[in-house]
């Protein structure tokens, strides 16, 4: 098993979450949820030191921040990753156990770590409508 990694490995995912296309949702993630995942999953990686670094340093996979079902990345939401459900939320605490979300409509949610595997949003396994095979990541596909 593979943990979240160095630096190295933090831009790696921040360069690869740029270069998916908000237009090109896999699976059975309805079109604005995929929208918004990027939207949120960029966010999180985008400052240095950032939410990203943090949660390497707190030993989180990165499975447990990007993975998603293989099959069905939308319906077994309790297979989510963080980045999935953080849904346009403030992150307002990030540990070893979990983050806490805090919605704008004033709820707040926390979510446990979760250390099942799970595959990447980019990754072959994820049918695009580009790639019915789900043999090629998005990136491979231009």
């Amino acid at each position: 098993m593979i943990a979240l990694g160095d630096a190295a490995q933090v831009l790696e995912h921040r360069a690869r979450l740029h270069q998916l296309d908000p237009a090109q949702n896999p699976l059975d993630v309805p079109l604005p949820r995929w929208r918004q995942f990027l939207v949120d999953a960029r966010a999180f990686y985008a400052e240095d030191p950032g939410w990203a670094m943090l949660a390497t340093d707190l030993g989180w996979h990165w499975w447990e921040l990007l993975g998603a079902d293989e099959v069905k990345p939308f319906a077994r939401i309790d297979r989510a990753g963080l980045c999935w459900l953080i849904g346009g939320a403030a992150i307002k605490e990030l540990d070893e156990q979990g983050a806490v979300l805090a919605f704008a409509s004033g709820a707040v949610h926390t979510y446990p770590r979760k250390t099942i595997e799970r595959v990447l949003a980019w990754s072959g396994n994820l049918t695009t409508p580009m790639d019915p095979t789900g043999l090629k990541a998005p990136w491979e596909l231009a």
